[in-house]
């Protein structure tokens, strides 16, 4: 057995010279092995040697770039390390790729050569387009010496460009160095213990740069490198490749490493890998029982993290006998050479235990993006405390944890913002897995099914049995390790989740995908009853689909919350009767909850229905005393699901509505009107006091006059929480400056309603995209209402008069309106008030962002509960 090559950065000059040093002593042994039969490095350097001296001729020495469109295999190989040792850049084209794909590509690297085969030669001329010259390596003159060239090339002459899809959708070239190609290769091979001996595994797209640990750590080293197109041959007779080929190194991303564990029988070893490295997602626990179920216990499992613009980033070395308590299996520590910083959006590193985006610092950070230079400067900075050093923000969201590991949790584009709530699809799919070990795949990703519908989660499942698998059940166990945003609002079985071209999940075309499209006519069941088909008609605005059946479920169809709220109201409206939202969504199947309104009308009868007060309950769980939310001057429920997240499982929230909103014939018309029938329903749900009230910007008129009725009644009130008040009140205001208010207020009104309600269907949008009401603005008919019920509120505000209160009083302040002193309301506030500072200005303070409103909030919950408890 040979000695592992030793990648001696001391005496690199450039990839060709080491390239010629491995020939020496490895020329008989196998380069590479593919379908086409096997090249010794002897022949392989021959052909690239051609190749080098070809495009030197065509460049008059100078170093360029150079496109190469083929297939896997070993000509675009040779090609590639033609280009190196002619001192050029090799640019890849994915020969799959549509023209125009690679024309775009062509047109930003403008390569003079296009290196090809003769089976793709019609296609490299119809994208060079007469502005590039196009080569068939396979048919090259035997004019060009086989010999190595003579070459001054310098170690950080320009290796390749590598062309991603950029957030724009236009391409985005990576630029790298033969030196820092060097360095990461010689990183990676160490860690894998890679020698001569060593035959390396090739499954991924040569258009990707992860093949590039896989090609240039076998052949600077002596290895024999082995091609295998998944794209061509899939994953089921991968296991059987890896036998025949006796492949020792296999390198793969973790989806594809789960699909050829799955395709192994019980029992089935694959003897022959001795390393095995995963990269491009997050390896989880269950791969390391994959490979303690197919690999020997001496084989090496190596997580890594890596990116186009750096290479390997960290590494680590899995213990496959250890118990991972966690899912997710931490990247290990930062690769030689680099360091790891976690940054929160400002650039400030962020303290362990806390997730931020990983940065990058180190001297084989990538010199930039190919005629970028705007990217260049957000993406790339010099590291002031390192001289030569470089920084790079990945892109990558992680933390370090208390072991001092880094833990990848995934793109940043691959958390998503749900009802204005920050999500992180991994965890979202973790959470899945948790509730169903069996489950053999899961992939969550976020997607917006029409312009007009909001954005939410959907999880694409692959099951052996997905019969066996009870969705209602599956959201109740969600429930109760994730937050109710997190818990997907569709589940969709597939056969396996479709993979592009690096081996990854597909997450655009899963995105692409309908659940109702899935449905067939057969599954459909017609409403039978006349409460199932008003019912199923209500489900069909909501939803804005055509067709619901009497079997088909509200969630799975694509509701949420926030559209279960809406639909809560609009059946209280319809069958005139008053059910809590938790009965009537016990079964939320369209028979069932039709089933529950029929009950809630025997058990309690028409007679009952009360449209004094709409109470939406937010968490009806918890032993805390309850929170009642008083909405603010556009009467819409405060439902916030970041706001539920900072009180916390235990606390019960409800929030107010005004009754307008679902029946507009039964408005409020003074504040004194709204608070009686608050408490209405406040007393359903609690009879007696201690009363704990919150209230939303101008809300707090509505929260003070509720106070004041309560204790005149005999009633124990807490402190009352009031979130960014005015300073000034309407009602508060000099009699000129309301009588002018409201004279302006309902001229406009009259005479330019739609002018005066531009504003506030703004507003309301704003909102509803930020989860914080449960208004649907692409409603018409829903948003005219919200706005006259706004118009109402304000003129009801302008004629309340405060009167003094001695009671205790939170107020969670913005700087913006503190900072104007005392104002009208202080002069009221005659008992105690304690401030807390939760922000700059009232726009920001419910932003999830902002830590310091969670923080206060909390604060001021805990001394309330303490109060309400001593």
């Amino acid at each position: 057995m040979k000695p592992a090559v030793t990648l001696d950065e001391a005496l690199f000059t450039n990839i060709g010279e080491h390239f010629d040093q491995v020939v020496e002593n490895n020329a008989d042994r196998v380069a590479i092995e593919s379908e086409s039969g096997r090249l010794s490095y002897r022949d392989f350097n021959a052909r690239a040697n051609q190749v080098a001296h070809a495009v030197l001729a065509e460049t008059e020495g100078r170093a360029e770039r150079v496109a190469l469109l083929f297939d896997q295999g070993a000509d675009a190989i040779i090609a590639m390390f033609g280009v190196l040792k002619a001192g050029s850049a090799f640019v890849h084209l994915d020969a799959s790729n549509p023209v125009s794909k690679l024309e775009e590509i062509r047109q930003s690297a403008t390569p003079v050569i296009i290196l090809t085969d003769s089976e793709h030669l019609e296609k490299a001329g119809r994208v060079a387009d007469g502005k590039a010259t196009v080569m068939d390596v396979t048919s090259l003159p035997e004019t060009f010496s086989t010999e190595n060239p003579e070459v001054d090339i310098p170690p950080d002459a320009t290796a390749y460009i590598f062309f991603t899809s950029g957030s724009t959708g236009n391409p985005k070239g990576v630029c790298q160095t033969q030196r820092n190609l060097f360095h990461f290769i010689r990183v990676y091979s160490g860690s894998l213990s890679v020698s001569a001996d060593d035959r390396l595994s090739l499954l991924y797209s040569l258009g990707f740069s992860a093949s590039n640990m896989d090609v240039f750590s076998a052949l600077l080293t002596g290895a024999a490198l082995h091609p295998y197109d998944i794209k061509k041959f899939g994953t089921a007779g991968l296991a059987d490749w890896i036998d025949s080929s006796e492949i020792s190194i296999l390198h793969a991303v973790p989806t594809v490493f789960r699909h050829l564990c799955n395709s192994l029988a019980d029992g089935r070893k694959l003897r022959s890998v001795k390393g095995i490295d995963l990269g491009g997602e997050a390896v989880q626990r269950r791969d390391v029982e994959f490979f303690n179920a197919h690999f020997e216990s001496d084989c090496t499992m190596i997580n890594h993290l890596a990116a186009t613009e750096a290479s390997v980033i960290a590494q680590y070395k899995i213990d496959t006998s250890a118990e991972y308590s966690e899912d997710l299996l931490p990247v290990g520590y930062a690769a030689d050479g680099v360091e790891l910083r976690v940054v929160d959006s400002e650039g400030n590193r962020l303290e362990d235990g806390e997730t931020g985006e990983i940065q990058v610092c180190s001297a084989y950070v990538s010199p930039g993006y190919w005629k970028m230079p705007e990217l260049n400067e957000k993406i790339f900075r010099d590291d002031p405390s390192v001289p030569g050093g470089r920084m790079y923000l990945s892109g990558d969201l992680g933390y370090v944890g208390k072991d001092g590991k880094f833990y990848f949790l995934g793109r940043k584009d691959h958390r998503v913002k749900i009802r204005g709530y920050s999500v992180d699809t991994s965890e979202v799919e973790s959470a899945i897995r948790k509730c169903l070990p069996d489950l053999k795949d899961a992939s969550v990703v976020a997607r917006k099914l029409g312009e007009s519908n909001p954005t939410q989660l959907a999880a694409f499942l692959v099951s052996e049995d997905s019969s066996a698998i009870d969705l209602q059940v599956l959201r109740e166990n969600l429930s109760e390790v994730v937050a109710t945003y997190m818990i997907p609002a569709e589940f969709i079985f597939l056969d396996s989740l479709p993979e592009n071209a690096s081996g990854k999940v597909d997450r655009k075309a899963l995105a692409a995908l309908d659940l109702r499209e899935q449905q067939s006519e057969a599954a459909y069941v017609a409403p039978e009853t006349e409460t199932e088909k008003k019912l199923a008609k209500l489900i069909c605005q909501i939803l804005k689909i055509d067709q619901v059946g009497r079997n088909d479920d509200f969630f799975l169809l694509g509701g949420d919350s926030l559209r279960a709220t809406a639909l809560h109201t609009q059946v209280e409206a319809e069958f005139s009767t008053r059910i809590p939202l938790h009965i009537l969504f016990k079964d939320t199947r369209v028979h069932g909850m039709s089933a529950n309104i029929e009950r809630s009308h025997e058990e309690k009868g028409s007679a009952d229905f009360s449209h004094t007060a709409k109470i939406i309950p937010l968490n009806e769980s918890g032993d805390e005393t309850p929170l009642y939310l008083t909405h603010g001057v556009k009467g819409q429920a405060f439902v916030s699901p970041h706001f539920l997240s900072i009180l916390g499982p235990n606390q019960p929230v409800y929030a107010f509505q005004a009754s307008g909103l679902n029946r507009p014939d039964k408005r409020h018309w003074t504040i004194q009107e709204m608070a009686e029938q608050y408490i209405e329903g406040m007393r359903e749900i609690q009879p007696h006091g201690p009363y704990l009230i919150g209230s939303i910007c101008a809300g707090c008129m509505v929260a003070l006059e509720i106070a004041d009725q309560l204790r005149a009644a005999g009633e124990a009130v807490a402190p009352i929480l009031m979130i960014d008040p005015p300073i000034d009140p309407p009602g508060e205001r000099s009699w000129l400056r309301r009588v002018r208010r409201d004279l302006t207020d309902r001229f406009k009104r009259k005479f330019s309603e739609e002018k005066y309600n531009k504003k506030l269907e703004k507003d309301f949008k704003l909102h509803q995209d930020k989860g914080r009401i449960p208004l649907d603005t692409s409603d018409k008919e829903a948003l005219k209402i919200a706005c006259r019920v706004a118009f109402d509120f304000r003129l009801a505000l302008n004629d309340y008069r405060m009167k003094p209160y001695d009671g205790e009083v939170y107020l969670l302040g913005s700087r913006s309106r503190l900072s104007r002193g005392g104002g009208k309301l202080r002069e009221k506030l005659t008992g105690t008030v304690e401030i807390f500072d939760v922000g700059e200005r009232h726009r920001d303070i419910h932003e999830v962002n902002n830590d310091l409103f969670g923080q206060q909030l909390r604060a001021a919950m805990d001394a309330v509960i303490d109060r309400l408890k001593s």
